[in-house]
This record gives structure tokens, sequence and C-alpha cells, in this order.
């Protein structure tokens, strides 16, 4: 009965190694349970051998199925596993093969020299033989065998445990390895006759069968869920598929394709039949091939999605598409495909815009410039009519006041001296404020006293008028700084100073021009209110911040603002010392 499981579980699993023969597990486990099979009946025939001469030939026979059984066991517990060392099944093979081969060859019994006679016991009931005789040495060869098997069993076993794989490790590895454990000791002491045992290790190997075909009846059983997911998994993939708006294509690394996703067919550049099965270079264009066989190469090997951007004439005019190599299974690239002509269109256009609005941008900041220019050029006008004709004009008024002034010196009307005097005091007041006007529209002291001189003088005059604490210092070198960046730093001056006065509420304020390079800074800071960077700064509605950024830039230079509530402004300038005019930009 034992025999017969065995070949009916040799039989079922060589079907399926016959449906699936790359699983050679399941080959192996085939070869093993008939080998086993073959051998129960040896063991029969041992146990109701009629003479020594019968038992001897039964011996030596039986060396056959049972060197093929435990070489394919070895083989099978490695397989399975995915573990062993190879070098040394091969050598278990190689010493099995030296035990049995010359036996069954040249004649002669590998266990025992002679057997004088036949001894029987009572098993089961029923008189069987044991086996009993002169042990032959050569015996230890085939103990010898056992134990390498034992231990290509317990090592492979180990490293299934290791790593991971501990179900296995102990239904198969453990099992086999116990087995052959038991075996080895019936075998050796039935042999030099330390016990008195019928031969029944078919009975342990009928069990170990068992075991195993339990476990491998375990996987298919496992084997058959997943491929019912997989079916299942596949339709939703399926699915999947049909609601991507990609067009997909499968191709040997050689080009050829294979297969193909198109969500409508016509997206497609040829219909499916006029390019499966055949290489990209039969059906791409020159110009697109050219693109994409470089990168297919690359896909290959490359781990991560090659990406390219290529052009195809369509029906309905010239299209854009972006392609994704990807390196599949079996050295297979999967390519997606996405029309992009859309957005590619709409990129154009963006692009187009953006020409269209810096171009009016430039020509903004161009009439800005000129702007400011023209504001200078009448400001020094203005100052100039204001210096040389208005002013001239009151300081006559002031002499001829002082000489009528000495006329009336006799008279004896005081009221009248008083008058003259206050006239006389109105007159030098409005001479300073048309100077100063004059001053404030023209600095031409710029061109006399130098940078560093007109900032200092403006900030004391405005500390003075105004009564707040204003602090001066200059750093470096600025003799070789142009009129375009002395007069940028002057008017920043003028107004981060006026802000300071009219917004700020301020009671000190400090302003440091230092020589950086090739390049003038300048910082002014107060202790003021501060304010909201976001709707004073230059796209806000403070005009004083709007016109310090465009003057600056204008000359090349930039701005920093740092500003915190309640906590005080610092407005920081950087221009080059050597800037040209603002025309000139």
């Amino acid at each position: 009965m034992g025999a017969a499981v065995c070949f009916a579980l040799s039989a079922l699993y060589f079907l399926v190694w016959s449906r699936h023969r790359t699983n050679h597990a399941h080959l192996l486990f085939a070869v093993t349970a008939a080998a086993f099979g073959v051998y129960g009946f040896f063991e029969l025939r041992l146990l109701l051998a009629p003479t020594p001469q019968a038992m001897d030939a039964v011996l030596r026979w039986a060396q056959l199925p049972i060197s093929v059984a435990l070489l394919s066991l070895m083989w099978f517990v490695g397989t399975y596993l995915d573990a062993g060392r190879r070098w040394l099944a091969w050598t278990i093979c190689g010493v099995r093969a030296v035990f049995a081969l010359p036996n069954l060859v040249m004649g002669g019994n590998p266990n025992l020299l002679a057997i004088p006679k036949l001894e029987h016991i009572q098993f089961a009931g029923e008189p069987v033989a044991i086996i009993k005789g002169t042990p032959n040495p050569w015996a230890l060869m085939g103990t010898l065998t056992l134990l390498l098997i034992l231990a290509f069993v317990v090592d492979a076993t180990i490293t299934a445990w290791r790593r991971g794989d501990r179900r296995k490790a102990v239904m198969i590895g453990g099992a086999v390895a116990l087995f052959l454990s038991i075996s080895i000791m019936t075998s050796v002491l039935g042999l030099w006759s330390a016990l008195q045992l019928p031969t029944a290790n078919s009975l342990y190997y009928l069990i170990l069968v068992a075991a195993m075909g339990y476990e491998l009846s375990r996987d298919l059983l496992r084997a058959s869920q997943l491929g019912r997911e997989l079916q299942a998994s596949q339709s939703d993939r399926l699915a999947i598929l049909r609601a991507v708006p990609d067009l997909m294509f499968l191709q040997t690394k050689d080009g050829v394709y294979l297969d193909h996703h198109a969500p409508n067919p016509s997206m497609l550049f040829m219909a499916p039949e006029q390019f499966l099965g055949r290489n990209m270079r039969e059906v791409l264009p020159p110009a697109v091939l050219a693109l994409i066989e470089p990168s297919f190469r690359r896909a290959a090997t490359a781990s991560e999605p090659i990406v390219i951007d290529y052009e195809l004439p369509m029906p309905d005019g010239r299209r854009h598409y972006e392609a994704r190599l990807v390196r599949s299974d079996n050295d297979q690239i999967l390519t997606l495909v996405r029309d992009v002509t859309e957005a590619k269109r709409a990129e154009m256009a963006l692009r187009e815009s953006e020409a269209i609005l810096q171009a009016s941008h430039r020509e903004i900041r161009d009439l800005a410039g000129r702007l400011i220019a023209a504001q200078e050029g009448e400001r020094a006008r203005i100052g100039r009519e204001l210096h040389d004709d208005l002013s001239q004009q009151i300081a006559g008024l002031s002499i001829a006041l002082s000489r009528l002034k000495r006329r009336v010196t006799e008279s004896s009307d005081p009221d009248l001296q008083a008058d003259f005097a206050i006239l006389q005091q109105r007159t030098a007041g409005l001479a300073d404020n048309i100077r100063r006007l004059s001053h404030d529209l023209h600095p031409s002291v710029l061109q006399h006293a130098g940078l560093v001189a007109t900032l200092s003088d403006h900030c004391a005059q405005v500390g003075r008028q105004q009564r707040i604490a204003i602090s001066f210092a200059a750093d470096g070198d600025f003799s070789e700084t142009t009129a375009a960046t002395a007069l940028c730093l002057y008017r920043v001056t003028q107004e981060a100073l006026r802000n300071v006065v009219t917004h700020a509420a301020a009671a000190t304020a400090d302003v440091r021009l230092r020589r950086v390079g090739d390049d003038v800074e300048l910082t002014i800071a107060d202790d003021g209110r501060g304010f909201d960077i976001g709707p004073a700064g230059p796209t806000g509605q403070g005009l004083g911040l709007i016109s310090i950024n465009e003057r600056v830039r204008l000359v090349g230079g930039n701005v920093s603002i740092f500003t915190e509530v309640n906590k005080g402004t610092r407005v920081k300038v950087h221009v080059p010392l050597t800037a040209l005019s603002p025309v000139a930009h």
C-alpha cells in the first residue's frame, strides 16, 4: 500500500511538472516518490526471502532504487529550498556511485560479505526474515553517503531558515533530516547486528514522502489561489488600461513590436497589423527613429525611465508626443506615449505672451528711464532759473530795501522802521527758501563738493529743519563715482529721509555710505513705526519706494528693504560705482 501511495504521488506530480516544466522540484519529487515505491517492493522481497541467496540478490539490486531515491531527495531539498552547496551535492553523487556501481556491475553485496543462513522473527503477526551475516567494510561508504546527504540537508535547512523561509525549512528540511537520521540509525544497528530488526526503512520513507507531498500540495493550492487573484488583478489592470489615455507599446530589446494598447485607434500612427511583429526601424520615420533609437538602447540598461519628445505627421497635422521608455521583464521595453500637442501649443502661446509682455516691460522701463532723465533735466533747468534769475531779482530787491531803509532812518516814526526790518527779514527768508529749493531741484554741489559732502550737508539740513537726530558716516574712496551714481544715491537718500519724516515718526535715523569693491552701498535706517512690506513694496502703493527702486534699477543696482511694524525700517542700496546715465540704460 505504501508503494501504491508513492506511485500515485509520483504520477500526480509528474503530470504537474509536465504542465510547468520550469518547476524542477516537482520532477525531482516525482522521481523520489517513484524510487521509494520501487524500494518498497525490494524491502517486501527481503522480508519474504526464502533463501540466503535470494536475500543476497535482493540486497544487491536494492542499491539501485535506494541510490536514486536518496540522490533525488537530496536534489529536491536543494531545489525546493533554493539552498545547499552544489559542490557538496555533486560530491555525494560521486561517492554514492563509487559505493553502488561496482557491486551492480561486478556482482557482490555492498553491505554483507556472506549470509550463512536466514533468521526469522515475528513482525505484525507474521514471520519475516532479518538481515544477518558478515558485515562488508565497504558498507561504511554507504553510511558516509547518508551522513553527507544529512549534512547537505541540514545546511540547506539552516540557509532557508536564516533567509526567512521558515515553514519550508521545518516542513521539508526538518522532516528530511529527521527521517534520514532515523534511517541511518536503524540501518547501522540492523547491519552490525546490534538490534534484531526487520528491514522497514520504506515505512519511514513513506511518511517522509507523504509529508513532502502535503507541503507541495499546499504550494499548489496557494499557487492556484494566487493564479485566481492574478487573473482578477489582470482584469483590474485591463480595466485600468482602458481608462488610461496614453498609448502603450511593448517591444523586444531589439525594437520588435510585441503588443500595444490604444484607447482610440485613431491615435495610432498606423494600423496595428502594419507594425506588430516588425522592427521599429521598419515603421518609424527616419527623423523620429534617430531620436528614439539611442534612448531605446539606454532604456535597456537604465533603472529609471528615459523620457523623449518627438513629433509625428498625423492626418490633422503635426502632433507632439512625450514617450517614456521603461525596461520591463524578459529584457523587454515598455513605451508609454502621451499626446502633448495641446500642452505644447499652450506652452508656445504662453512663451509668445511672455515675450510680448517682456517687450512691453522693456518699453515701459525705457520710458520710465527717459521720464526720470527728463525730470532731472527739467529740475536742473528750473533750479538754474531760480538761482540765476529769481534769486538775483530777490537779491536786488533786498539791496533796494536796504537803501530805502537808510533814507528813512531820520524819520521819527518807529513803526515805519519796524516795518522795514520785517520786510528785510522776509526777503532774506524768501531768498533762502529759493536757494534751498534750487539746491533740491538740482544739487550742483554734487559736481563741486562731491557725493560725501553733499549727503552730509543734506542730512544735517534735514535734521535741523525736522528736529530729528540724523547721523551720517562714509567709508571708502568715492572720487571715481560717476555723476549718474552720485545723483541716484542723492535722490535715494532724499526720498528715504522724506519717508522717515513723513511716515515713520522716527526719533533717529542713520545714513551710511560704504565702498564695496566696484560698488557703492548706501544704508538708511530709522527707529520709526515701520510698515507692512507687502502693500508698501514695489508692487504696492508706496510711490516713494517705487521711485527708489526704479532709480536704482536704471543705474544697474538693486534695493533691499527690511522692516517690521514698530521696529523701524532699513533701506539698503547697491549700485555700481561707475554707472552710466539712466538715458543710456
